[in-house]
């Protein structure tokens, strides 16, 4: 039995970059008249809409954060730069642009950060990816 995906058919995940450009460029994605285009991840995100609340659903227990020596870490590793670290080293998120990946709370040390999706109709829509 052949297990081949169809090539149509092909998952649309991060590709490695050619040999030489450094580059990372999303997979390929096929359009309706069958051409083949690749874009970036920027590309794509440019394509996603926030509807952003009034209420924060990111809260940092900023002592844990401090005892754990993690808040560069969580500033780096943060693919919507929501996090940043004020003039007294310590976390601030700007929550607004989450794109709630959850990669925070994967590094974060047990409550450390209290994170939980927006409400209802609010928080990020993709429209590509």
């Amino acid at each position: 039995m052949n297990r081949t995906a169809p090539p149509a058919f092909r998952p649309l995940f991060f590709s490695p970059p050619a040999a030489g450009t450094g580059s990372g460029k999303m997979a390929d994605t096929l359009t309706a008249g069958g051409k083949v285009t690749a874009r970036t991840m920027y590309e794509r995100l440019a394509h996603t809409h926030f509807e952003t609340d009034d209420v924060c659903h990111i809260t940092i227990d900023a002592e844990r954060i401090r005892e754990a020596g993690i808040a560069a870490t969580l500033v780096k590793i943060c693919p919507a730069q929501v996090y940043s670290q004020n003039e007294a080293g310590d976390l601030e998120a700007e929550f607004a642009a989450c794109l709630e990946c959850g990669t925070c709370r994967q590094i974060a040390p047990q409550n450390a950060l209290q994170w939980h999706y927006p409400r209802g109709g609010f928080g990020v829509e993709y429209r590509q990816g």
